[in-house]
């Protein structure tokens, strides 16, 4: 069972999938899918780079992330034009991995509704958290707070991602609550894909 976790920035969707890994869940991060893109596929290195230009490189020619996401986040066309490039690649990733049967498979999708992925997964669980929460937790962790807000807004509303989603876990919290929120989620799953496996 595939199985999408999604979220806002700042909601804590991150930190969802650590603690699934660190139970022993199997958690595939599509954002580190597509930084290993940028490494390791010359296909989608040399489309980034022929559209960005490079400025968003780095001295040893690799792609510098911070640089090329401030292009992107500034302008939607450029976002569209970046996702246009990875997330077919990503999408034949997630579509070519076969999961064992009683097994669920967890994938981080931050903007999983914008670029239309729900339908390659079996459940999707949104991490919600209220706006002013996120944004207190980023600026804790960051500097560019506005940089932060820019993202925030180009984001789909949290409403329309709740109704969307098979389960809501709220992280307004301790990350003791969110963790035992998880947990609660998590065994009723997987009761689920033990029953449907009957």
């Amino acid at each position: 069972m595939k199985i999408a976790i999604t979220g806002s920035i700042g909601s804590g969707k991150s930190s969802m999938g650590s603690f699934l890994r660190e139970t022993g869940e199997i958690v595939f991060d599509t954002d580190k899918m597509v930084h290993d893109l940028y490494k390791n596929n010359d296909e989608v290195y040399q489309s980034v780079v022929e559209h960005f230009g490079e400025s968003i490189l780095n001295e040893d020619k690799t792609i510098n992330r911070i640089i090329l996401g401030r292009l992107v986040f500034k302008d939607s066309q450029e976002i569209n034009k970046l996702e246009s490039i990875v997330y077919p690649v990503i999408i034949k990733m997630i579509e070519s991995y076969t999961e064992t049967k009683n097994t669920c498979v967890f994938y981080e999708v931050p903007m999983l509704f914008e670029a239309n992925m729900s339908h390659l997964f079996d459940y999707v669980v949104m991490v919600d958290t209220e706006n002013d929460v996120a944004l207190k937790r980023l600026s804790q962790h960051r500097k560019e707070i506005e940089d932060a807000k820019e993202r925030l807004e180009l984001q789909m509303d949290r409403s329309i991602k709740r109704r969307k989603s098979n389960f809501v876990i709220y992280n307004n919290g301790s990350l003791l609550e969110f963790h035992l929120q998880i947990k609660a989620w998590l065994d009723k799953i997987k009761m689920e894909v033990i029953h449907d496996s009957v």
